[in-house]
């Protein structure tokens, strides 16, 4: 209801960003049930919020929010094949009307959104090692979604014609760039204290890397 509000702007009065982060907090509390019995509408939504969001703490809470879902999904519940069978069949980058000589940078898409907040998140001078954790043990998903995200938005585009150096924004490189620049010291630092997660977050990383390349 509260996302219905923010995406059909005849709904007035439109809810603060405040008011957005608020509800987006108290979902963690969401019972695991429910996660899974309206998985991809709760995904799905979230997906759509990520990519018409202009406020940089409500993005920041929806990616918070997607990595404790997906944990809760995948290790509380241990149904982590719902979320491989949600990001293979069932996401898709929300639609956007994209001509193909438009500029790329202008428009928000899920694998941008995600690629420029996760090292701020993620950053181990301000960030909350519960959050890091759950994300280096399923950082593959996030991975997946990301990868489908940029497969969908050249196909969308039709920017999957042009050269490789000219698909993509050198603005999405650079955040790229950061996200590595952020996890690579978790790889060096950790393997002791961590050695499952930093383990599952080496591989994903370097099948994320190969799959960067075909795109």
């Amino acid at each position: 209801a509260h996302a219905e509000k923010l995406l059909e702007a005849t709904r007035l009065p439109i809810p603060s960003d405040n008011e957005t982060c608020k509800v987006l907090k108290a979902a963690h509390a969401i019972h695991i049930s429910s996660v899974i019995n309206f998985l991809p509408t709760i995904f799905d939504q979230l997906f759509v919020l990520l990519v018409t969001s202009t406020h940089e703490d409500v993005s920041c809470n929806i990616i918070r929010l997607l990595i404790n879902l997906i944990h809760v999904v995948a290790e509380e519940a241990g149904r982590k094949e719902l979320m491989l069978t949600y990001v293979k069949y069932n996401f898709k980058t929300p639609s956007l009307k994209v001509k193909s000589n438009s500029s790329p940078s202008a428009i928000n898409t899920v694998h941008g959104e995600i690629c420029k907040h996760l090292p701020s998140l993620l950053n181990p001078a301000n960030t909350d090692f519960l959050l890091v954790n759950k994300f280096m043990k399923f950082s593959s998903i996030i991975f997946d979604v990301i990868v489908k995200s940029m497969a969908h938005f050249l196909l969308s585009s039709g920017r999957i014609k042009m050269h490789r150096n000219e698909r993509f924004p050198k603005e999405f490189e650079k955040r790229i760039e950061n996200l590595f620049n952020v996890l690579m010291p978790y790889l060096i630092s950790r393997y002791k204290e961590l050695p499952l997660e930093t383990q599952q977050l080496n591989k994903s990383l370097s099948v994320f890397v190969k799959k960067c390349l075909t795109l």
